[in-house]
């Protein structure tokens, strides 16, 4: 994939990849980017797949397509994204965690993000299964914030 850089569509030059994904982390998170953002979603460099998947501007649809990136830094970064979390099913987020179990320890940071009650509690049932000690610790933090909350 080529990106370029154009000056009032006459004078372009093709940019780096270093230079691409720095462009890429410096725009904002806009709805008006998405477009953009979705077609780079697609670039094969993981790095810049990276970058785009930290985007909550980005469809839902791309953001299920970069949930199932064959990298695993891809996923983890869909398992910050707060649009993703609050359109996710519980398939796929615990699908997500099987497949890396490093994304559970992301998702568990970001609990809160998961409106739906169902799939958090799935989200979290799955978690605990695990027993994996430090991703208990994090729910119990968790629901502690909650208890405070009340």
């Amino acid at each position: 994939m080529r990106i370029t850089l154009s000056i009032n569509s006459e004078h372009s030059i093709e940019l780096t990849h270093d230079q691409a994904t720095s462009i890429m982390y410096e725009l904002d998170d806009k709805p008006v980017l998405a477009d953009f953002f979705a077609e780079a979603a697609n670039h094969s460099a993981s790095q810049m797949r990276c970058i785009v998947a930290r985007k909550s501007c980005l469809p839902i649809s791309m953001l299920e397509k970069l949930a199932h990136d064959s990298h695993c830094d891809v996923v983890r970064e869909v398992a910050q994204n707060k649009t993703a979390l609050k359109k996710f099913s519980a398939d796929l987020l615990i699908d997500m965690m099987s497949r890396d179990f490093g994304i559970a320890f992301e998702l568990a940071d970001n609990l809160p993000l998961i409106e739906d009650v169902a799939t958090r509690d799935c989200v979290i049932n799955f978690m605990q299964e695990s027993g994996d000690p430090e991703i208990l610790v994090k729910i119990a933090k968790y629901h502690r914030r909650l208890t405070k909350q009340s």
